[in-house]
């Protein structure tokens, strides 16, 4: 009953609101148009370039340094990897490739490590997850925290399959949208 004298009284004043919605001031309204003719004119001073640079992907090498903020990765090398005994297995028609990487943090914080933020990519679009501890290949590259001014390496594993080429290793900067991708010639 209060709903209705509440809908009604608002329509008598002339202003028709809809509960569970914000209303959108007229100031807010012209700053979001301010703010979208300014972006217009950087981009056309610009030739239109800024959201391409933002988006361009970095291709390293495999043994390049990728300098990301207070990083610096290397793909030390990329190889199918023949798991040891019977407790650990490889799916069939799938193979399994050990990727050798190290993190140094060069900054003055801990930052913190996260495997899952490499996949590997095939020519086709595909990506595949980081199997973790599924394998025996050691030291395994797990989620800690690296102190300032240290270093850590060791072996993402991931498993394709067999029938995919042209791998290539993506890092994706956690919460940031930087991204570099390394050849894999494995």
């Amino acid at each position: 009953m209060l709903f209705i004298i509440f809908v009604i009284i608002a329509e008598i004043e002339g202003e028709k609101k809809e509960p569970g919605f914000a209303q959108v001031s007229q100031g807010q309204k012209e700053a979001s148009e301010k703010i979208a003719k300014e972006k217009e004119k950087n981009e056309e001073a610009l030739g239109g370039k800024v959201e391409e640079e933002q988006n361009q992907v970095q291709i390293y090498d495999i043994g390049e340094n990728i300098n990301l903020e207070q990083q610096i990765i290397v793909v030390h090398s990329a190889r199918e990897y023949i798991e040891p005994d019977e407790f650990h297995y490889i799916n069939a028609g799938t193979r399994h490739i050990a990727v050798d990487v190290s993190i140094e943090n060069t900054g003055t914080e801990s930052i913190a490590i996260f495997p899952d933020a490499f996949t590997i990519h095939d020519a086709q679009g595909y990506s595949y997850m980081f199997i973790g501890g599924v394998t025996a290949k050691e030291p395994i590259l797990y989620f800690q925290n690296l102190p300032a001014k240290r270093k850590i390496r060791g072996f993402l594993v991931f498993e394709v399959p067999r029938s995919v080429s042209d791998l290539e290793l993506v890092y994706a900067y956690p919460y940031s949208d930087k991204q570099a991708v390394v050849k894999l010639n494995e």
